[in-house]
């Protein structure tokens, strides 16, 4: 009988540490990676780290797997290589509870998108036109324009962020250099390259309206410099007396105020809206003005007319064309080497 007994109570006992042994397992709850997406290069590689919930679970084992070893490959690191042109899905599975995440891979034979580098331009009121005495008639009548808060690139475009956007080797422009402003481009080839660069970074970038263009060469307000940043050219412009016959690379010069490059100068900066006189009844496209005080708010300038404005002056220009006040028609049938252009947003 006593036997019995002890025989009971040490079965007890061993069920009694089986249970607190088993309460003090913590089970796998879920398994997070440190990215969803991510594009790689051919033959590039990046490490997937995978997190598994709770920090403190009893078996924190993984495997992974790969949707397409021909396109991107994973080993039990979590190391990923590219290693053809497509996309792949690379899968962590936790050996506790089979709980899962995904990453998806884009292969790339071209790098990932560059984004342009952006300055926020507060909005404000300012006078648009000519204010420094030397005018011409397509800069009058001065008016007052009132701008909402946007963005804008602190360089124009370069052939870099052009060719991996564009998905090119090459590029269109007639002086070649990685971080020379990209050029020899048409109004329909920018308008392509802002759709796929929007397509890539899932934003909305944009030209600038030629309001906004002289807003911020003005520093966002009324400076009183005949340049973007200086009254002196050499200083903030590349321009026919000192450039050499050709484009020179960005964010050499002084900057702005607002710390944005080459407004003035290097290339001209086509602007979202097409040339028109000042006042005309076309000018005020997308313009409300207050009855009261005569500003003019967010104008967007003509949409259909002309060619597309462009402003700044550039590498082959006089002095007078790199005034902030200064406007370019450019009647051109062919994509000139003197014109690119700047990216704008909407402020975030």
């Amino acid at each position: 009988m006593k036997r019995n007994l002890f025989n009971f109570i040490a079965v007890a006992v061993l069920l009694f540490v089986a249970i607190v042994a088993c309460d003090r397992d913590k089970h796998v709850t879920g398994v997070t990676l440190s990215v969803t997406t991510y594009t790689l290069e051919i033959d590039d590689y990046f490490i997937l780290t995978a997190t598994v919930q709770p920090n403190d679970a009893t078996n924190k084992i993984v495997s992974w797997e790969s949707s397409d070893d021909k396109i991107a490959t994973v080993t039990e690191r979590g190391i990923v290589t590219a290693i053809a042109d497509g996309t792949a899905i690379i899968t962590v599975t936790t050996e506790d509870g089979g709980k899962t995440a995904t990453c998806r891979i884009i292969v790339s034979p071209y790098p990932a998108p560059i984004e342009p580098e952006m300055i926020t331009v507060e909005g404000g009121l300012f006078t648009m036109g000519c204010t420094d005495g030397d005018c011409r008639d397509n800069e009058l009548p001065i008016r007052q324009v009132r701008i909402d808060s946007y963005q804008i690139a602190k360089y124009p475009v370069t052939q870099r962020e052009w060719r991996t956007i564009m998905r090119t080797n090459s590029d269109p422009s007639h002086f070649k250099g990685d971080d020379r402003p990209v050029e020899s481009v048409s109004f329909s080839e920018i308008e392509e390259f802002i759709e796929l660069l929007n397509k890539a970074t899932n934003k909305n970038y944009r030209l600038c309206t030629e309001a906004e263009w002289e807003f911020a060469a003005r520093e966002g307000k009324n400076n009183g410099f005949k340049f973007s940043g200086s009254n002196n050219l050499d200083e903030v412009a590349w321009h026919r007396g000192n450039s050499k016959g050709e484009t020179q690379p960005v964010g050499q010069k002084k900057p702005n105020a607002l710390g944005i490059y080459d407004m003035s100068g290097n290339v001209y900066e086509y602007c979202s809206n097409r040339y028109g006189a000042y006042a005309s009844p076309s000018d005020s496209t997308g313009a409300q003005i207050d009855t009261i005080t005569g500003v003019w708010i967010n104008p967007q300038g003509p949409a259909i007319g002309g060619y597309h404005v462009a402003r700044g002056g550039s590498w082959q220009s006089l002095g007078q064309s790199h005034r902030v006040a200064a406007r370019y028609e450019p009647r051109i049938t062919s994509p000139p080497n003197h014109i690119g252009f700047r990216l704008a947003h909407d402020k975030k």
